[in-house]
Order: C-alpha cells, then structure tokens, then sequence
C-alpha cells in the first residue's frame, strides 16, 4: 500500500501478502481488500519505505478508512510511537 508525504514527491510503501496464515505483531488482514482493489485476501507485513513518484507504475485502490486507522496503529506500534 502506498500514501505519500504532502510536499513531496515520495511515498511510503508497506508490504502486502497473500500469505495470510502466521503475522507477527501489527500485522494483520485488510478488512476491506476488495475496495483496496485487491484480487485476493491480503494482509499488512511490516516494513516501511519510500519510493519516488515517478517509479510508481499503477495505483489499484485505496484502503477503507477501517483499514487506515489499522494501519496507523500498526505503523505507531512498529515506530513506537505513543
């Protein structure tokens, strides 16, 4: 999933898999991966990075707002932030 930093032109990327059997902590399943645009059930693995605008081919959805507010714990959690 990607969202970016206003007055930028990067974006901060977390990783997605189909594997959805064994998450560590903060990871979990998007409740809503077909309004994300996803074809398959996907979950959130950690991992934080910042890709150019440019590189980005395709966008294929948005998360529902249940899911980013999942995502933001998540990211709180993983930066340890209160």
């Amino acid at each position: 999933m990607v969202g970016n930093f206003p007055g930028t032109q990067d974006h901060i990327v977390v990783p997605l898999t189909s594997r959805t059997g064994s998450l560590a902590g903060g990871e979990f399943i998007l409740t809503d991966w077909l309004a994300a645009g996803l074809n398959v059930e996907s979950a959130v693995k950690r991992g934080i990075y910042t890709v150019h605008a440019r590189l980005i081919i395709k966008s294929v959805g948005r998360l529902v707002a249940t899911d980013a507010a999942q995502l933001e714990q998540s990211l709180r959690l993983w930066l340890q932030i209160t």
